[in-house]
């Protein structure tokens, strides 16, 4: 039998839900002891956790404030605050030390988190010196930030997503994950220099005298140039757009491999831009430059305003905040600088540049995180992140739930202190215990976990090459028979079992969630609630030989 070396790792997960039992236990993660209605029914309640961060005019964290300085709305309504907490680095670097002959420490010890940082490098829509401006500065921030409670992983991306160093506290590791990370391409340099070319055509026609000339627009050459001109920006808007497409999916499985994670969630999105509305500069240098406006309604259906919207909602569905880091630095408006050799109009340069900017704006700002743009030197941002890892309050507040993907607007208030800074998530979105699941099977592949509750054992059998250049992978899943809720039926135990699988390659490259059904049916002569008698289930994962 033939084996692929290449088939030298791939992670799996596995979540098992035993009836009706581990379907309890995930509910107790979302929901509080059900309340008793005058009705005599039961009401499942929800406490959504708020994370506030508090800044004054010079972006540096509050302390002090209590519970009593907050006022919290859920879709216009204000809901009363259950649960506070206010945290600070201090309190959580630097607990309170115990004191000689006490069991305890001076003061009450919070209870600490853990913070997931994921670095996204976007090599697809990164220019090599603008990635060189951050990722320097990103050194320092990471020997200031990657202190306990907090872990970083570095990922990047072209057309797919690579994992460069998972999760982990030490810096060292990092930094060294991120020097890999700035040796590939930079994907967005030739698109940008396409961009130029067709700029640079359309301002060396406007300055053709005869373009003053009502007749010269309906000379047969002239509508060519036009013609070409336009077919030439829709081009570059399609190529825009599906580099985009990408970014946007890259973007959603990083929010999901974070989304069952137990803790605090954070991205830093490292680019030269994300544009809104893909080659939309040039659109408005072109219906300058030849006074149509037709143009604009045919770039407007690739305007991908609709996708941000669900990437935000994504990440405020599970609770992680989008930092993004824009590495274009101070642009100068074009035509001003070296390399340019004409000057556009400055309301198409001005589009362009926020373009590309409003973007990350979007996501930072619905998220309640922070957008690093408009700097040539980042490391202040960074460290503005740096003090929102530490620094924040945490409201919570009860909420009947009213079913999976419900969204509920959330607004955060200081009343007696209206010259502070207040930012936090905009949107909270509901989710069900079976997405909870779902989630947390996904986090798995990219965090070890100590909790087994069910004893699930894996075991991987000889692999097979299959057709397709594809192997096929025996997986053998068990638990002690015991463990799963059975009813006797006649002569059998029978029950249920739900398998939530997904796999991860040495890349970072994962499957997209599985969910499968089984029936449990053990003979009553056979069965035998001892530990030795374990029930399993064997499946064939398809694995392609690059995997």
């Amino acid at each position: 039998m033939r084996r692929s070396k290449d088939l030298t790792f791939f992670a799996v997960a596995v979540f098992a839900l035993a009836a009706l039992t581990a379907v309890s236990n995930a509910q107790q993660q979302t929901s509080t002891t059900a309340e008793k209605t005058a009705f005599g029914g039961e009401v499942d309640v929800t406490v959504v956790n708020v994370e506030v961060y508090v800044r004054d005019d010079e972006g540096r964290p509050v302390e002090g404030l209590t519970i009593d300085d907050f006022r919290i709305s859920q879709d216009g309504e204000e809901r009363p605050i259950s649960n506070f907490a206010a945290r600070s680095r201090e309190n959580l670097v630097n607990p309170a030390p115990i004191q000689a002959g006490s069991q305890q420490p001076a003061s009450p010890r919070p209870h600490i988190r853990p913070v997931f940082v994921v670095i996204h490098v976007d090599n697809a829509n990164l220019i090599p010196r603008d990635r060189y401006r951050v990722l320097t500065r990103m050194v320092s921030f990471v020997e200031e930030a990657l202190v306990p409670p907090v872990q970083m992983m570095v990922v990047s991306s072209l057309q797919t997503l690579e994992v460069r160093q998972g999760f982990t506290s030490d810096p060292e590791a990092v930094i060294a994950a991120l020097k890999r990370a700035s040796a590939d391409s930079g994907a967005r340099v030739p698109r940008e220099a396409e961009r130029r070319r067709i700029m640079d055509g359309m301002e060396e026609f406007s300055t053709d005298p005869r373009s003053f000339e009502p007749l010269f627009f309906e000379n047969p050459m002239t509508r060519i140039v036009v013609v070409q001109t336009q077919q030439d920006i829709l081009a570059f808007a399609e190529q825009e757009g599906a580099v985009l497409k990408d970014t946007l999916d890259n973007l959603h499985q990083v929010v999901g491999l974070m989304s069952g994670m137990g803790g605090r969630r954070a991205v830093l999105y490292v680019s030269s831009g994300l544009p809104m509305t893909p080659g939309l500069g040039l659109v408005h240098e072109f219906a300058r430059v030849f006074h149509d406006q037709t143009i604009y309604s045919r770039v407007a259906q690739r305007d991908f305003t609709s996708e941000f919207r669900t990437m935000a909602d994504a990440a405020n569905k599970t609770g992680v905040g989008l930092y993004t880091i824009d590495g274009s630095g101070l642009n100068p408006l074009e035509g001003f600088g070296a390399e340019d050799r004409y000057v556009p109009e400055a309301a198409a340069s001005w589009a362009s540049i926020s373009n590309l900017q409003e973007s990350l704006k979007y996501m930072a700002d619905t998220t309640g995180a922070i957008a690093v743009t408009g700097t040539n030197d980042v490391l202040a941002g960074l460290r503005l992140i740096g003090d929102d890892l530490f620094s924040y309050y945490s409201l919570g507040y009860a909420i009947v739930p009213r079913g999976e993907g419900t969204q509920h607007k959330i607004e955060v208030e200081l009343p007696g202190h209206p010259d502070l800074d207040v930012r936090h998530r905009e949107w909270f979105v509901e989710r069900s215990p079976e997405s909870y699941i779902q989630d947390r099977m996904l986090s798995l592949l990219v965090q070890d976990f100590e909790d087994n509750a069910l004893g699930l054992r894996l075991a991987f059998g000889e692999p097979e090459f299959g057709d397709k250049r594809r192997w096929e992978v025996p997986l053998h899943v068990s638990c002690p028979a015991r463990n799963l809720t059975l009813a006797r039926v006649d002569d059998d135990y029978v029950g249920q079992v739900e398998l939530f699988l997904g796999a991860r390659d040495a890349r970072g490259r994962q499957t997209k969630p599985e969910r499968m059904k089984y029936t449990v049916r053990i003979p009553a002569a056979l069965y035998d609630p001892t530990p030795e008698l374990r029930y399993g289930i064997t499946i064939r994962l398809k694995v392609r030989e690059q995997q």
